[in-house]
């Protein structure tokens, strides 16, 4: 591949695990808010009754 080969793959190999990192975060947070929410009842006049 070439002189650069190590620093090539190890700076793809860091963007991977940052991307997987951040997916993950971003769906252990999703189910975290939605068990949050589950806890409000739902609210049936967005108008405040007016």
């Amino acid at each position: 591949m070439g002189e650069h080969a190590g620093f090539i793959i190890a700076a793809y190999a860091v963007t991977v695990a940052v991307l997987l990192g951040v997916i993950g975060w971003t769906l252990f947070d999703h189910a975290r808010l939605k068990r949050a929410l589950q806890r409000f009842p739902a609210r049936g006049d967005m108008d405040g009754g007016a």
